[in-house]
């Protein structure tokens, strides 16, 4: 009997050796109390773990009796998510030293997040589901909070954890309706139960029928909230701006990898049988969010709180996608995803040198003069903006284009309308940042800007990809379409 257990564990073991690696290796950082030294030991952590994602043997396979699916499509996911969290580490490493930000305890909770949304992202199972969430949650929290001298950072990570708290109570209460009616949470198995009770015509069909759907929509609501999707971003704005600006970079980031796939597994898989049903959710949410990016993020002076609604707008794009239901849809939504997560990055690898010259930066406003002391620096935050707003021919304008046209495809004419008038009204306050930064006064402030070797790489590597369309756009299409054949 014990002798099934071992093999039974080296055989999990085997299968799950990238999120074993950063696990045991995360808490070994528990011993370092340098803040440097634990970010750039986490760098390598996430270096060795993207090679055992890329080289893993197993790319279709269940493990943990159905808990944790792993297919080409989960482990890119994976890996999209590790090399995201590792850009972030390596701007960690020159904010710690600009801000004199002395928390060892960054690069720790950073990992294990990352620990959670890579087992969300595998997740086969709504238990599985719930614990990933749990676990990336409970180091958010503490993240939002990690400015301890800070009354904002402190009401950032009591905020989170309260609306988060609701999330997550939320989610368990749907998962316990879609349980209690179909009496499993295993994904594959309720693929088959859900087919048979939708095409069933019995009284008791049609009531386990409406009782899965009040479970799916409360799973769905818990999910946009993780999204910070209207009408369930109200948390966003608050501990974006309240946190320190490395943990905002990271929320920005990194969790909406996880999530979009978790939602992709569970809409078009699961659960595509009740595609009329949670569409028009989808479509609710991803036009209140586009509206309320774009009107909410022209009213704002800071530049934490302009990050957070232009998140909010983002997310209703890439919703306009998964409401499509297409495979175009799809593949639009996984490279709009992509892209976003690259100009996001350039954009925090940008702006996070500043708080090296000015210790209070916070306003759009301290942009001023930046193209007298650095052009370059500028013009690449503007081409940055730009292709966020959509103008050709960067990338930015082909991920949208693609999203209206599946959006049009499927007959959402009214959505892809929306979204190309929130596009227009984004291009005014993404053009607002190149006024300051060209055409106002030049502040001396500037001149003694410093950005390290890596993130200029960084910031020079995501500005490659930005301008790819105007070189080779079938790159980025091939990339995004064999993601999505891979699903399907």
């Amino acid at each position: 009997m014990v002798f099934d257990y071992l093999s039974y564990f080296d055989n999990s073991f085997n299968y799950l050796l990238p999120e074993s690696f950063l696990a045991i290796t995360l808490f070994a950082l528990l011993f370092f109390r340098s803040t440097s030294l634990n970010a750039k030991l986490a760098s390598w952590i996430l270096v060795l773990t993207s090679l055992l994602i890329v080289n893993t043997p197993y790319t279709s396979a269940v493990t943990l009796n159905g808990m944790l699916n792993l297919s080409y499509f989960t482990v890119s996911i994976q890996l999209i998510a590790v090399l995201s969290s590792l850009a972030i580490l390596i701007l960690a490493l020159l904010y710690t030293s600009l801000e004199s930000f002395d928390v060892p305890e960054l690069s720790v909770l950073m990992l294990l997040a990352l620990l959670g949304i890579l087992l969300l992202v595998s997740s086969n199972d709504f238990l599985m589901v719930y614990l990933a969430i749990e676990l990336q949650s409970l180091a958010f929290y503490i993240l939002a909070a990690l400015k301890r001298d800070s009354l904002y950072s402190v009401e950032a990570g009591l905020k989170y954890f309260i609306l988060g708290a609701l999330s997550s109570g939320i989610l368990l209460f749907g998962i316990a309706l879609i349980y209690g009616l179909t009496g499993s949470t295993d994904f594959n198995i309720l693929l088959l139960t859900l087919q048979g009770l939708y095409f069933t015509d019995s009284i008791l069909g049609e009531f386990h029928t409406v009782g899965v759907l009040l479970g799916l929509v409360f799973v769905l609501v818990s999910l946009l909230f993780k999204l910070a999707a209207a009408p369930f971003h109200m948390w966003a704005p608050d501990v974006y701006e309240g946190s320190p600006m490395i943990v905002t970079a990271f929320f920005a980031i990194v969790p909406k990898i996880a999530v979009f796939g978790l939602l992709i597994q569970i809409l078009f898989g699961t659960f595509f049988e009740f595609l009329p049903h949670w569409q028009t959710l989808l479509i609710f949410s991803a036009f209140t969010s586009m509206i309320l990016g774009a009107f909410g993020a022209i009213q704002q002076l800071k530049i934490k709180r302009f990050l957070a609604y232009s998140a909010i707008g983002h997310v209703g794009y890439l919703l306009v996608g998964l409401s499509a239901a297409s495979i175009d849809g799809l593949q639009a939504v996984l490279l709009y995803l992509l892209l976003y997560i690259v100009m996001s990055i350039s954009i925090f690898a940008i702006t996070i040198p500043f708080y090296g010259t000015q210790s209070s930066f916070k306003y759009i406003a301290q942009l001023k003069g930046l193209a007298h002391h650095h052009p370059l620096l500028a013009i690449s935050f503007a081409l940055t903006l730009f292709s966020m707003a959509g103008i050709p021919p960067l990338s930015g304008f082909l991920s949208k284009w693609l999203i209206f046209s599946s959006a049009l495809s499927s007959s959402l004419v009214f959505l892809a309308i929306v979204g190309v008038l929130t596009s227009v009204i984004g291009a005014y306050y993404y053009i607002r940042f190149s006024v300051f930064m060209f055409f106002t006064r030049p502040d001396s402030t500037f001149s003694t800007i410093q950005i390290s070797s890596p993130v200029a790489y960084l910031i020079a590597s995501s500005l490659l990809i930005t301008t790819l369309t105007l070189f080779n756009p079938s790159a980025l299409l091939m990339l995004s379409h064999n993601l999505t054949i891979s699903f399907c």
